[in-house]
């Protein structure tokens, strides 16, 4: 993911890809929480946030974040919810 926040961000160079990591660290770990999900590089709705989150970081905005990002948040939440009560449905079927 290094490769495409630095594209996002249209950096070229090398001397902060360590910031970047760290960022990137920071940004999984706010979306994990909010979304209440584990991230996964294939899931493209998760990827996207982690990559917004991590250029509003960079740009030191990253308080405008959930706000800008709401309804991608609340979507992501709400398929989190979703697929946990499908798992828990098929568990008391099994249980009848």
């Amino acid at each position: 993911m290094l490769g495409e926040i630095k594209r996002i961000l249209r950096i070229d160079w090398d001397y902060e890809d360590d910031r970047l990591k760290d960022i990137l660290i920071r940004s999984i770990a706010k979306i994990e929480t909010i979304t209440g999900k584990s991230f996964n590089e294939n899931d493209e709705a998760l990827k996207s946030l982690v990559l917004n989150h991590a250029r509003y970081d960079y740009n030191n905005v990253a308080e405008l974040f959930d706000e800008n990002f709401r309804s991608d948040i609340f979507i992501a939440q709400v398929k989190v919810a979703t697929d946990e009560f499908k798992t828990e449905s098929k568990k008391c079927e099994k249980d009848i």
